[in-house]
């Protein structure tokens, strides 16, 4: 990033002026906090809680539980869920607090907490310091430390040292990462003490290619955002036409290449294509803006059912009691 542009985002920064805490409510804050995860919530929450909820229930297809018990998984959703939001707080927080994060949530997402005024920079800088140490104290008590730190890892080389702003491909490539550490993670969660097995690793890894290759099509509606930040974006490299074609083919590709690998049933396998190439068909089709807004959901729907697709073959333990 040039000097003019750090001074420029800076100066945008510090236009922002906090809303007065005093008297602020215990509702108030929480909901400051929902806001700096809104956005993810669609995308990494609900699509993580499945993931983990799908993965544990097929038992020894994909994990190390040879006899998985639904009430127990059921229990340790609480506690699932509260390890990927302190996680994703973390995640966000460092993401938005950044000068350029700021004014390009200025354009795009005003309704933020910082650039809405409803929280400072730097009040959330010492809110990381708070929610750091007990990200890694639960994860501790979990036992999925390495995998949490690996979050953190990520969350760190992704926004502090630029990775979000270089080359797409790296920029994919992080997110992917820290995606499959989510998803490593998540199990230890809810199972308690469970882990994946090798099959369930190459699942992880096929995951993760998934979403590299396909990840992109969140930026097809943010160009004036990315533009500002600086980002080099698919879109903003190579233009709509090649980006579109460029996440159309490998989500078809994905559609039948995840459910062949864990040799679903008829069904399963006719959810993941139409849903598949009908995204890819919409994504090809509609090419404005809102279109695009749309395409963003219907990507989030479609990873939520790969995560799911364990459940449709006939080796899930669950169905066999």
């Amino acid at each position: 990033m040039s000097a003019k542009a750090h001074f420029q985002d800076t100066d945008s920064a510090s236009c922002i002026v906090e809303a007065p805490q005093e008297n602020k409510s215990l509702l108030y804050h929480l909901h400051t906090l929902y806001l700096f995860s809104k956005s993810n919530i669609e995308c990494v929450t609900i699509p993580q809680t499945f993931f983990a909820l799908a993965t544990a229930l097929s038992g020894p297809l994909l994990t190390t539980n040879t006899s998985p018990s639904l009430i127990f998984t059921i229990s340790r959703l609480p506690i699932l869920l509260l390890w990927i939001s302190i996680n994703l707080l973390i995640c966000d927080i460092t993401n938005q607090r950044l000068p350029s994060a700021i004014l390009e949530d200025s354009l795009n997402k005003s309704w933020r907490p910082i650039p809405s005024g409803r929280i400072t920079s730097d009040v959330a800088r010492s809110l990381l310091f708070a929610l750091l140490p007990l990200s890694i104290f639960f994860s501790e008590y979990l036992g999925n430390v390495q995998e949490t730190m690996s979050v953190l890892l990520l969350a760190w080389i992704y926004n502090d040292l630029g990775a979000a702003n270089e080359n797409f491909h790296l920029r994919n490539l992080v997110n992917a990462l820290g995606v499959a550490a989510f998803n490593a993670g998540s199990i230890i969660a809810i199972t308690g003490s469970s882990s994946l097995n090798d099959r369930g690793l190459i699942w992880l890894v096929i995951l993760a290619a998934t979403i590299c290759s396909t990840i992109s099509i969140l930026d097809m509606a943010d160009i004036v955002g990315d533009s500002a930040r600086g980002r080099r974006t698919m879109p903003i490299v190579y233009g709509h036409e090649i980006a579109r074609w460029g996440l159309a083919v490998p989500i078809m590709v994905w559609s039948v290449a995840c459910p062949v690998f864990l040799g679903i049933s008829i069904l399963g396998f006719a959810v993941s294509v139409v849903l598949g190439f009908g995204l890819a068909g919409h994504l090809l089709a509609f090419r404005t803006q809102p279109r695009d807004k749309i395409s963003e959901k219907l990507w989030c729907v479609w990873i939520l059912i790969l995560y799911c697709l364990p459940l449709f073959t006939d080796e899930r333990s669950l169905w066999k009691k």
